[in-house]
């Protein structure tokens, strides 16, 4: 079993994690007179919820397991290591554009009328690296984005091996390539087999994925890293110390880096509160993220000028002829890790266990239902902490299946070789493109501009007139200000 006295000073370094670009959206976007004061009442809070004595014991990853993690962050594109898959013109675009303008930032031309308009987007993953490279230029930033992005990994790994209760490089490995059977449902498809390097786990005409962790760390760091943390965090304070103290204000700190994540975490805070019978429910930082941080998140994405195109599935899609397409995705991408879990050798574990992880799979069942956003963005992002909560409970069942006679062990073995296909298209990828090197920034793109013809830029537009921008934000980085930057 990994050192549980691990977990204390795990907790202190994740919520510290998520907390810095928080402070940094408070004292660089809001005015002095909100920013400042909302930061030193949320630091108080966050510091009145820590243990009061210090963590006696601190991660000590093994040698191998950070070489692991450290080959699997350099090919994951972050800070232009590796390959940049196109969601890169995003993230750049954005990193630039935080990087160059004062904050709030402005893009130039973009609104529907031609003027300028706000970037409004989730910023909460760039703003630390976007700080060191307003101190020392855009290199700079792309190196931070890159160790940020390695310093979120560690952790998360490290907390899969906590949850999990493996040691070593092994169950680190089951973390990068666990997925679910993308290859199978590529291959039925289209009657043969992929390319090497082909992105497997868009499902046609369905809306539906569900990210591995590799796609999501190679694709999305900005949304999965942070899901992965705020979720370890989750299942570690309610199983261990049954409280839900401070994690209400964790799920408000993630909603600046993705509240679509958010949204997939409500059910498991939901569930966590009632599995504590709401101890520590109405913790000072419960409250003061409730009243002080989300009023003014919700401001701030209330400025949005995207109008989202959301609905139930059958809105979108002919349901009685994409019917079997559903029934086949919810077939390879869940049902294996259900059967995994259910029929596992020993009966072992606790229920409210079971509990977790059947709120996962109702949670991934429920998800590719509802469609938000023009490629399905609910399910692939909301879906996030509900994989994590798979990924770690079937992690738990390895050792049993493996150890089991027979052909059971190979039923564990096939499902989990059939899924890392799809993390070994996305590392054969980066792998047979790498580069090491920083974005050239006079290639880097307006993001709003990106993908006009499919109105996807609107998502990075904010309106100016929006009560976030007209009374919280600092005056001096409006439109005009801007114009006059560009004049100079």
């Amino acid at each position: 079993m990994v050192n549980r006295d691990e977990r204390p000073a795990l907790n202190l370094l994740s919520t510290a994690y998520l907390l810095l670009p928080v402070l940094l959206f408070l004292v660089g976007y809001l005015r002095w007179y909100y920013g400042i004061p909302l930061a030193a009442v949320l630091v108080v809070l966050l510091v009145l919820e820590a243990p009061r004595r210090w963590p006696a014991a601190w991660p000590r990853p093994a040698v191998p397991v950070i070489v692991l993690l450290l080959v699997w962050t350099a090919l994951s594109g972050l800070g232009g290591l590796g390959y940049q898959n196109h969601d890169y013109q995003k993230h750049n675009g954005i990193l630039k554009t935080l990087v160059e303008q004062p904050w709030p930032p402005v893009l130039a031309d973009c609104g529907s009328d031609g003027q300028d308009c706000p970037l409004l987007y989730y910023v909460g993953f760039y703003l630390p690296s976007a700080t060191v490279g307003r101190l020392w230029g855009w290199s700079a930033a792309n190196h931070a984005f890159f160790l940020y992005g390695l310093v979120g990994v560690l952790l998360a790994a490290r907390w899969f091996q906590e949850l999990s209760g493996r040691k070593g490089w092994l169950v680190v490995l089951y973390f990068v390539l666990f997925s679910g059977l993308d290859f199978l449902g590529y291959w039925a498809g289209s009657r043969s087999l992929p390319p090497l390097g082909q992105h497997l786990e868009p499902w046609p005409h369905l809306y539906c994925q569900f990210n591995s962790m590799t796609v999501a760390l190679f694709w999305v760091p900005q949304h999965a890293l942070p899901a992965w943390l705020t979720t370890a965090m989750v299942l570690d304070r309610v199983t261990r110390l049954g409280t839900v103290r401070g994690l209400w204000c964790l799920g408000a700190l993630l909603l600046l880096f993705s509240p679509l994540v958010a949204a997939g975490l409500m059910p498991f805070l939901l569930y966590a509160t009632w599995q504590c019978r709401g101890r520590g429910l109405w913790s000072p930082a419960n409250l003061g993220a409730a009243c002080l941080l989300v009023p003014v998140l919700a401001a701030y994405y209330a400025s949005s000028a995207l109008h989202a195109v959301h609905g139930p599935l059958w809105a979108f899609v002919n349901l009685p002829h994409r019917l079997p397409g559903l029934v086949a995705f919810y077939l390879l991408e869940l049902a294996p890790f259900a059967y995994l879990y259910w029929r596992r050798p020993s009966r072992d574990l606790p229920d409210t266990d079971r509990g977790w992880f059947c709120l996962a799979v109702v949670v991934l069942l429920g998800l590719p239902l509802y469609v938000f956003g023009y490629y399905g963005d609910l399910c692939l992002r909301g879906s996030m902490p509900a994989m994590f909560v798979v990924a770690v409970w079937t992690a738990r069942t390895a050792a049993q299946w493996l150890a089991a006679p027979g052909w059971r062990r190979w039923v564990f073995v096939t499902i989990f070789a059939v899924g890392s296909l799809t993390a070994g298209e996305e590392i054969w990828r980066s792998l047979s493109h790498y580069g090491w090197r920083v974005p050239d920034p006079a290639s880097v793109k307006n993001p709003a501009l990106l993908e006009p013809r499919r109105f996807v830029g609107s998502q990075y537009q904010g309106r100016k007139d929006a009560f976030f921008f007209r009374y919280l934000a600092k005056p001096a980085c409006g439109a005009a200000a801007f114009a006059r930057q560009r004049g100079s």
